[in-house]
């Protein structure tokens, strides 16, 4: 049947207002049509062109008529995923009105898609704007976080918002950055609590899920895409047609000069040139890699990308690759991969253990000149351990010490007492007192304890002081609590995530020389497990990564507090290592042991 010119507008009118027809584009086809570039929110602002950016037409389409009920884009930087999502919303507002949400990692990031990017599109195009309102007045279908349009609704919501992800049902669920969502709320995963809300829609549901990744077997995008047909960009080479994926390793440059890199064909050997590279990228074919099961997933890196400049990347990374944190920023955020965290490879008992050296608990050795120790405080007893340092941090574990009894008791605080009075040889002959002490004042059960046995160690001016120790990331090491307590015990802070990440990074270190740990022989395997028992996991804090520090339940792990502590009381201390060392040097040339090391002129400040 045909219908008269006269009837087709009302037929669409009445599709536009919640009666759906089958619709005749797809969203890329939608996008090239309609789509406004707004100038606030483009480098490019104007008419928007699916051929900038051609490797966004086929998960574009995945996600309008595919068959797949969830899309999944590992993509990096610079690649447009933003604009894919404002594709459909615009999308589904003006051509196959639906229940959406959008789900970003913190409300600060929500707000500015709201006001940066959503607004601005519906008030730069006329098609939205009539079914939506003008974002710049009030009243109509737009509110902070929602927008009412015919057939539908869009709703802005931030991943740590349990209510609104868990209330009304939805259609199509757009999640931004996934690998920056907090860990959980209290009523379970955000990309499953959004899941759930597509259930009723389950015979045209879409959940489209986007991100960079982070840390290797803690990414929320890798183990999403890990679960589709894994797609990847095969390119072909201009110069011998070979079909290829690009990877970093074929991105060469003249030594020393980063700024002039190049594509390298794996196959011909020929550098591409900027056009090649871009007319490679245009005639690219998303190529699967596992079978489909319903899901299909993209996974693209920064080199795809029009807007990125092989020179500033190759540039960028021969300024982050010595330095961890900031070459994973730049694995995960321009190469699309996980990073394998040093800290989880490093932290092996056996391997710690394999390198240990055989010298005495009493006598260090010549590089050290101080000692400092750390306390752990257990229900049925104290835990000790001595530690001598030298310049740049090499240090040695010289004791383990276990103080059987209650803390409760007089008897166990006097052998503590003792033990830090312990004095320990120096080659050059000199005997070397603990120089600070710090003493884990515990859950409260016997804070009291710490806290006296502390104010009656400082009155007789020995450092050695009551801390508590302070978890989560950038909390310094030493710091000194502006708390008071009842006996007016000076309290000291200790950072323990940030310590344990500093020992952690210093395993590795198996050359004598800065940074390195140096274990005795005599220590039996069970120090070392209790010195490895702590791993780290990468959580989103506002949307931010954090590293954080846990053990499994009931695992040991005073070794690793009582050298954390050691080495807070270490930063207690402001010494002259140098000055030091040349002063025990002159005593062991001289041999005269009546020149005393404080005689020297060493001199510590609190």
């Amino acid at each position: 049947m045909t219908l008269a010119p006269n009837r087709v507008g009302e037929v669409r009118q009445g599709w536009v207002d919640g009666f759906q027809l089958p619709p005749d584009h797809t969203i890329d086809t939608w996008a090239d049509d309609h789509r406004m570039l707004s100038g606030e929110a483009s480098a490019e602002p104007g008419r928007w062109r699916t051929s900038r950016t051609p490797y966004l037409r086929e998960p574009m389409r995945e996600i309008s008529n595919g068959a797949s009920e969830q899309v999944v884009l590992l993509f990096g930087a610079q690649l447009g995923k933003t604009e894919l999502i404002l594709n459909a919303v615009g999308y589904h507002i003006h051509h196959d009105p639906a229940p959406m949400l959008v789900v970003q990692p913190t409300e600060v990031m929500a707000q500015a898609f709201q006001n940066d990017r959503v607004h601005p599109m519906i008030r730069d195009m006329s098609e939205l704007k009539e079914r939506c309102g003008d974002p710049g007045k009030k009243g109509g279908g737009i509110k902070d976080g929602y927008i009412k349009f015919p057939g539908g609704h869009l709703t802005l919501v931030t991943s740590n918002s349990e209510s609104s992800l868990a209330s009304r049902p939805i259609r199509v669920a757009l999640l931004d950055e996934i690998d920056r969502y907090n860990v959980s709320t209290r009523e379970g995963d955000p990309v499953e609590l959004v899941a759930q809300r597509t259930a009723t829609f389950s015979e045209n549901r879409k959940i489209i899920l986007t991100s960079t990744p982070t840390v290797k077997g803690l990414s929320r995008i890798e183990a999403a895409y890990l679960e589709t047909d894994q797609r990847v960009l095969y390119v072909p080479c201009m110069h011998c047609d070979h079909p290829q994926i690009l990877e970093w390793s074929r991105v060469k440059w003249p030594k020393g000069r980063p700024r002039e890199a190049s594509y390298n064909c794996v196959s011909c050997g020929c550098d591409w040139s900027k056009a090649d590279r871009h007319e490679s990228v245009q005639r690219g074919i998303w190529t699967p890699t596992a079978p489909y099961n319903g899901k299909a997933g993209f996974h693209l890196n920064a080199i795809a990308s029009p807007w990125a400049k092989l020179g500033e990347l190759a540039e960028l990374f021969v300024n982050v690759k010595d330095d961890p944190p900031r070459l994973q920023t730049f694995v995960n955020t321009r190469l699309a991969e996980t990073f394998e965290d040093s800290l989880a490879k490093t932290a092996n008992a056996e391997s710690l253990q394999s390198r240990a050296e055989d010298y005495p608990a009493d006598v260090i050795d010549k590089r050290a000149c101080l000692v400092t120790a750390g306390i752990d405080v257990q229900p049925d007893r104290l835990e000790v351990q001595f530690l001598a340092w030298g310049l740049d941090e090499e240090c040695w574990s010289q004791d383990n010490v276990i103080l059987s009894g209650s803390p409760y008791s007089q008897q166990v605080w006097s052998a503590l007492e003792e033990q830090l009075k312990r004095k320990f040889k120096h080659p050059s002959g000199e005997m070397l007192g603990v120089e600070a002490a710090a003493i884990d004042s515990g859950d409260g059960n016997t804070t009291q304890q710490v806290y006296e046995f502390a104010a009656k160690h400082n009155a007789s001016f020995r450092p050695w002081h009551a801390i508590k120790g302070v978890p989560g990331p950038d909390k310094p090491i030493w710091k000194r609590s502006t708390n008071k307590n009842i006996r007016k015990t000076q309290l000291y802070l200790v950072g323990v995530d940030d310590a344990k990440t500093l020992i952690y990074q210093r395993y590795p270190i198996v050359e004598a020389g800065p940074g390195c740990i140096h274990f005795p022989t005599r220590y039996e395997a069970g120090y070392f497990e209790q010195m490895t028992v702590e791993k780290s996991r990468i959580i989103y804090m506002n949307g931010f990564p954090k590293r954080e520090w846990f053990k499994k339940p009931g695992a040991r792990n005073e070794a690793i507090d009582t050298f954390v502590y050691a080495m807070a009381a270490r930063y207690s201390l402001n010494p002259d290592f140098e000055g030091r060392l040349n002063n025990l040097n002159k005593i062991k040339e001289t041999n005269n042991g009546a020149l005393s090391l404080s005689a020297l002129g060493a001199e510590f400040a609190s």
